[in-house]
């Protein structure tokens, strides 16, 4: 999946919205950092 500039401002927003509301830090990193986000996951320790 080609990640453009919306995209990623989108996953950015949701990830401090994440962060802010349920504790979660995820990285945009992974190969499955949206589908993360989507499900509001944690990454595995």
């Amino acid at each position: 999946m080609e990640l453009n500039r919306d995209i990623l401002d989108c996953m950015k927003t949701l990830r401090r919205r994440l962060r802010a509301e349920q504790a979660l830090d995820i990285r945009l990193s992974p190969a499955d950092a949206s589908q993360r986000i989507y499900r509001g996951q944690r990454l595995p320790a």
